[in-house]
């Protein structure tokens, strides 16, 4: 196979298509008059969609006093970012779900919902970063490799399928593509015109310098990667126990130092973090 550039493969037939749903949410969000009313019809426009958002909202993730029946009712409940954020993870849900990406035991999406799900938790305790936005960035971060997967199965096989991740997956990436997830998934966001910081993040979700203000949300994002990537769950499916395979110091250190956590603390919020994703990933099917 030859190599392509990022901008080469994104123009590739075959690649994904922006949702015309998600075009809309992306261009209600930039919008500063758009309404609750709006963003319920915008959805009233995919039934299944209502479902499945309404599913999560009624789960034991949020576990609401009262049954939520309506788009609008659920936005005053929870507010509009929140709705907003799970619409779009509702919406990728179907995207991830058209191609095979089952490298190991888990596929892509089960994968990146994970990631949202740290990074709406540790965005939490950060000072100045937005959970919803983190969520999203996470269900995101790795849109670069289903454009991959689409486009060079094979070659997806050969590097994930190896269980390569992050530096080393790059690497290997500009070899045989000339381009990384990171780099391609950024790009094809800007061309389905998703806001600039949610495609940033997506761009330098491999980085890590916890110096740089404009960079702390990749550097969590990062963080949120790695830790999912170290959860080791024992047990006979019901996530008895959790732990976490921690090798790399540079990530302890950067947690302790810049969000307050320690070992323990990682353990107690990937436990938090799995329960979660086994209660929500049965009601975005």
């Amino acid at each position: 196979m030859s190599k392509h550039t990022a901008s080469q493969l994104v123009k590739v037939e075959g690649l994904p298509m922006c949702p015309a749903v998600l075009s809309g949410l992306m261009q209600a969000l930039k919008d500063p008059d758009t309404t609750i009313s709006d963003l319920a019809r915008l959805l009233s426009s995919d039934p299944s969609l209502t479902v499945k958002v309404l599913r999560v909202v009624n789960s034991a993730f949020y576990s609401l006093p009262r049954r939520i029946y309506g788009v609008e009712q659920a936005c005053f409940r929870l507010g509009f970012r929140e709705i907003w954020s799970l619409t779009v993870a509702a919406q990728m849900s179907s995207v991830y779900a058209e191609v095979d990406t089952k490298w190991g035991r888990e596929t892509l999406w089960d994968h990146v919902l994970q990631v949202g799900l740290m990074a709406r938790a540790l965005a939490q305790r950060k000072h100045g970063l937005m959970p919803e936005e983190l969520f999203t960035a996470g269900i995101l971060h790795d849109i670069g490799k289903l454009a991959l997967a689409r486009h060079d199965p094979t070659g997806c096989t050969e590097i994930y399928g190896q269980g390569v991740h992050g530096r080393l997956a790059l690497d290997a990436e500009q070899q045989r593509w000339n381009t990384t997830h990171d780099e391609l998934g950024a790009m094809l966001l800007r061309n389905w015109k998703i806001p600039e910081a949610l495609a940033g993040l997506v761009e330098r979700h491999h980085d890590v310098d916890w110096n740089d203000q404009n960079g702390n949300g990749a550097s969590l994002l990062a963080a949120s990667d790695a830790l999912v990537r170290a959860i080791v769950v024992e047990g006979n499916g019901g996530g008895d126990l959790v732990r976490l395979e921690l090798t790399d110091s540079g990530l302890t250190t950067n947690l302790s130092r810049n969000l307050g956590l320690e070992t323990s603390d990682c353990v107690r919020i990937a436990t938090e973090v799995m329960r979660d994703y086994e209660e929500l990933v049965q009601h975005f099917k």
